[in-house]
């Protein structure tokens, strides 16, 4: 009797041993799947979006390749303005200076900067791609806000388009165009870093409502274009701060166009 009693006892633990053993097998099939093979145990779950950063973006390099256009178009018309002053007794040779400006229409107007042509006896324009040097006449001008209006004789010009908004903000793409120190078309580009400026010059002058930008501006720059990244106007190069390093002002198109309704 106990001789069967201790044989069904033994069958009964051989039973659980198995048992044990088949149960202990799976879950180390299971863990061994798990982290050799992770992604059966994945839910769709949210798919990724790889990240662009801004230098692979799309949208910078549309910009990068908007300024190669916007050099090949524009540089066309702006200018070099050379102006002169026929030498005095005291002074046996003539005084020169150098400035840039820009085409506002095909029948050869031009905008510059008051100070580029002030107390000017000659006025000379050199246009890109031309031979020819114009002579300039100065038909308006402004110097309280710096602004003055050339005029040549030539007709079907290549010419800037102005633009009509008034809604500029900081941190805004910002070109500007001109003959920095003699040096033809020269594109710098930068931001805007601040609105409504207000600055003395270096004759005590006080200009308002400035365009602050970081965009390399150096002497000859003065009367250059200040271009937004469709190419159009919003600004005349005027000023830079010498004591300080990428910090220059533009009179604003608002004012620009205020000026223009008095000849055009």
């Amino acid at each position: 009797m106990d001789s069967l009693f201790n044989k069904n006892n033994r069958k009964k633990i051989n039973w659980y041993s198995f048992l044990w053993f088949v149960i202990i097998a799976l879950l180390a099939g299971i863990l061994i799947i798990y982290f050799v093979f992770p992604s059966m145990f994945k839910g769709p779950g949210v798919k990724r979006i790889p990240i662009i950063f801004e230098d692979e973006s799309e949208n910078k390099v549309k910009s990068r390749g908007n300024i190669t256009e916007i050099s090949k178009n524009v540089s066309r018309a702006v200018v070099k303005i050379t102006t002169g002053k026929k030498p005095s007794f005291l002074f046996l040779k003539s005084e020169q200076r150098f400035g840039s400006g820009f085409i506002i229409t095909d029948t050869g107007y031009i905008l510059t900067n008051y100070h580029v042509v002030q107390g000017a006896e000659k006025i000379s324009v050199v246009i890109p791609d031309r031979e020819k040097v114009y002579s300039g006449k100065m038909v308006g001008a402004d110097a309280k806000n710096d602004l003055a209006l050339i005029k040549i004789n030539e007709k079907e010009l290549p010419f800037l388009e102005l633009s009509t908004s008034r809604r500029l903000r900081a941190g805004e793409l910002v070109i500007a165009l001109g003959y920095p120190l003699g040096l033809e078309n020269t594109l710098t580009v930068g931001v805007v870093s601040a609105l409504n400026r207000n600055i003395y010059t270096e004759n005590g002058q006080k200009l308002r409502n400035l365009i602050q930008v970081d965009v390399a501006i150096n002497p000859g720059n003065s009367g250059g274009p200040l271009l937004n990244d469709q190419g159009q106007v919003i600004g005349i190069n005027t000023a830079i701060i010498r004591q300080g390093f990428g910090i220059g002002f533009a009179i604003p198109i608002s004012t620009v166009r205020g000026f223009l309704e008095n000849y055009l």
